[in-house]
């Protein structure tokens, strides 16, 4: 995730500001495709259980 957040930023440090804004855009549409509810629900289940552990 950081590496792809690095490579957005280097990709629009020289656009324009709305151009750079579109293609932010684009590519957190295009990684929202990709995520699946079950992914979702596993990592929401990995944050429970962690604070679970915290509250000790």
């Amino acid at each position: 995730m950081v590496v792809a957040y690095k490579k957005l930023i280097d990709d629009g440090f020289n656009m324009t500001y709305k151009d750079a804004i579109d293609l932010e855009r684009r590519v957190n549409y295009e990684y929202f495709q990709r995520v699946k509810p079950e992914d979702i629900a596993k990592r929401r289940e990995g944050i429970q259980n962690r604070g679970r552990t915290q509250q000790k």
